[in-house]
């Protein structure tokens, strides 16, 4: 709940909510339909009939309002189209599992659909119940939640409740813009809607006084045209019935509008489930993997809700077109929606700002770097990551969101520059904008990954100043994880390991994760990481946190100081930042040095430049271009101690600096 902010935004009033629906069914429609004698409607006394006028509990609700919800469905919501229904059901006794197959919640109430924006529950994510009652939260239009009237004024733990729902509603149904529920009593009801802008509810409407805005809400909220229940209309799947019976996904497409406006219909990839960020308020980004129709070559397409403010990632990527390193874009659009449009047009919060949908196509590179498959792979895709920061920061661009999941390991075969890729510049900056304009509804990057200066800034809640410095921390912070957290490729140590259990707090809250942190970055030094990755990495990982100690040190003794104001403070922090260069040196050649010396171990595990071959590495050997060993999940390589490296293997600058000459502007060659 804590991403929707403190306060709950209740609208003023409901005239916009019952304005808002009438187009989509007139009143002269619904009093037809109430005037019918199995409307369940009493036009005389005002009532619908059924429903308890005074309950003692909530279960005594929960049939005769399937029963009306039922009767206006069975009159106003139906299709002609095969494999399309919407059908209320009683789910208050029926747990609907979560997307991490651990939690589940009971909605009172839902709107069980079919259709191409719904698929029945599988058996890795649902439980015997819901298998056998086709039930989740994958496949509900919507959901409500029955209160007695004696509770309408608890709206925090309304909205709390509806959140937990809609949040998974969000997440198991991907191409979802907003969604909206229902609270209904024993006399009135309220809407609350959810978006990635947040959320709001109107105050409750006496369904028997006007019968004509419920049934305009459950029309709404059961529609089988999908883009009034919310979803993105632009991604569609096309359905199958298979040997049971039931209706399955087996292709699908997204459309893209390019820069010229011409439209580019892409096929999903449907064995491949997309990425999504589990949250709603927030950036709400969502990965597809696709086809390009011109080239068959795997495409990623993201969709995501920039805060209205900020510089769209497109802008950035425009501007790093053919720096290595860097994700490279192909089209793009910058307004499929605003989440403005689903309120009133004076809708004002501390909490809301517009935010604005976006998608942008680039090629497909491999997964994270968490899925390396040989110290070779991890360190160089890292060093490949740190020096297209560098090319970006030289464009006058800050990334400001270094986190695992946004570095990705290269194409196979990928040379020198492009074996680790960075991505997602949507919280990216241009250097020198003013601190105002930054971090409005933003909170930038993990509290995992995040710098300590970062992290003090979130516990003071003051602004922070971002540097280039607090992500080169950030990289050392993904290093450290990957080295900790997995004792070799695709296995992870043991959750009571001391680093890892150090790492869990982390993720505990910013005052907890500033504290260890600081004790592991200031205090005696690291943990060493495991027996498979080698004296090479060990060291490189050392001496980064060699290097970045320095700089922390420096940090905290002036942000301790009590003899600064803030603005000297401040003027500091940004000197530190002056030696950038010297810095990125440093650790180019700390890596070259690391995967030369992973390289010759890897070589001589293999039998390589032992004399066994005859042959000896000679100054002509491209040991960067050499395929990297892939040691085996299982059977990490045998170990011959400290190798030395040959004479031939001795780091040469590529420029004479040790800086290489790629990342350089022009000025500075």
């Amino acid at each position: 709940m804590e991403e929707l902010g403190t306060e709950i935004k209740v609208l003023k009033s409901n005239r916009w909510i019952k304005t808002r629906y009438q187009d989509r069914l007139s009143k002269a429609e619904i009093k037809l339909f109430l005037e019918k004698p199995d409307s369940g409607y009493d036009p005389t006394n005002r009532t619908w009939t059924g429903i308890p006028e005074s309950p003692d509990r909530e279960d005594e609700l929960y049939t005769p309002l399937v029963l009306m919800i039922e009767r206006i469905l069975e009159e106003f919501v139906s299709s002609d189209e095969e494999g399309v229904s919407r059908n209320a059901v009683d789910t208050h006794d029926l747990d609907l599992k979560h997307d991490n197959n651990i939690h589940s919640t009971k909605p009172d109430i839902c709107i069980v659909a079919s259709g191409p924006s719904f698929k029945d529950p599988s058996p890795d994510l649902a439980n015997a119940q819901q298998l056998e009652e086709r039930i989740g939260y994958c496949n509900v239009a919507s959901v409500f939640d029955a209160k007695l009237d004696s509770a309408r004024r608890a709206r925090k733990k309304q909205a709390i409740q509806l959140f937990h729902y809609c949040r998974q509603i969000f997440i198991q149904q991907p191409n979802r813009n907003f969604v909206q529920s229902l609270i209904l009593t024993e006399t009135s009801v309220r809407l609350v809607h959810f978006d990635h802008s947040g959320m709001y509810m109107t105050k409750f409407i006496n369904f028997h006084d006007d019968p004509y805005t419920i049934v305009r809400l459950i029309v709404s909220l059961s529609n089988v045209d999908e883009s009034i229940l919310g979803f993105d209309t632009t991604v569609k799947w096309a359905l199958e019935k298979d040997a049971s019976g039931l209706f399955k996904r087996v292709s699908g497409t997204v459309t893209v509008t390019n820069g010229q406006g011409n439209q580019v219909v892409y096929d999903l990839i449907v064995e491949e489930d997309p990425f999504i960020r589990a949250s709603i308020r927030g950036r709400g980004t969502t990965c597809w993997l696709a086809i390009d129709p011109n080239t068959s070559d795997r495409v990623l397409i993201k969709d995501s809700w920039r805060t209205e403010t900020r510089t769209p990632e497109s802008e950035f990527l425009e501007a790093a077109k053919g720096v290595p390193g860097v994700a490279q874009i192909k089209s793009y659009t910058e307004d499929y929606a605003q989440t403005k449009d689903y309120r009133p047009s004076s809708f004002s919060h501390i909490h809301f700002h517009n935010r604005v949908k976006t998608r942008l196509v680039t090629p497909y590179y491999g997964p994270s770097v968490e899925n390396f498959t040989s110290r070779y792979q991890f360190v160089s895709a890292m060093r490949d990551a740190i020096l297209a920061h560098l090319a970006l920061f030289r464009l006058s661009i800050l990334h400001r969101d270094i986190t695992a999941e946004n570095i990705l390991l290269g194409l196979p075969g990928a040379s020198r520059g492009e074996r680790g890729i960075l991505i997602d510049l949507d919280m990216a900056i241009w250097i020198g904008r003013d601190i105002s304009e930054v971090n409005v509804d933003e909170k930038t990057g993990l509290d995992r990954f995040l710098s300590i200066a970062l992290l003090r800034s979130r516990v003071l809640k003051v602004r922070p100043i971002h540097s280039i410095l607090d992500d080169l921390e950030s990289f050392y912070y993904v290093m450290h994880r990957v080295m900790t957290l997995y004792e070799r490729p695709g296995v992870q140590v043991s959750p009571e390991d001391e680093g890892v259990s150090a790492m869990g707090r982390w993720d505990a809250d910013s005052g907890t994760a500033q504290s260890t942190k600081s004790a592991l970055m200031l205090g005696g030094g690291r943990e060493t990481s495991g027996l498979w990755w080698g004296e090479p990495s060990d060291t490189l990982l050392r001496r980064f946190h060699g290097l970045l100690r320095d700089i922390l040190v420096k940090q905290d003794e002036m942000y301790n100081s009590k003899k600064l104001t803030e603005e000297q403070k401040r003027s500091r922090h940004e000197a530190l930042g002056s030696n950038i260069r010297h810095y990125y040196e440093e650790l180019e050649k700390m890596f070259e040095t690391a995967l030369l010396e992973i390289q010759t171990e890897d070589l001589e595990a293999e039998g390589y430049a032992t004399g066994r071959l005859g042959d000896e590495v000679t100054d002509e050997t491209d040991i960067e271009s050499a395929p990297p060993s892939s040691p085996s999940p299982c059977e990490p390589p045998t170990r011959r101690g400290n190798l030395k490296r040959l004479p031939s293997e001795e780091l040469i600058p590529e420029d004479g600096t040790g800086f290489n000459k790629r990342n350089r502007t022009d000025s500075e060659r």
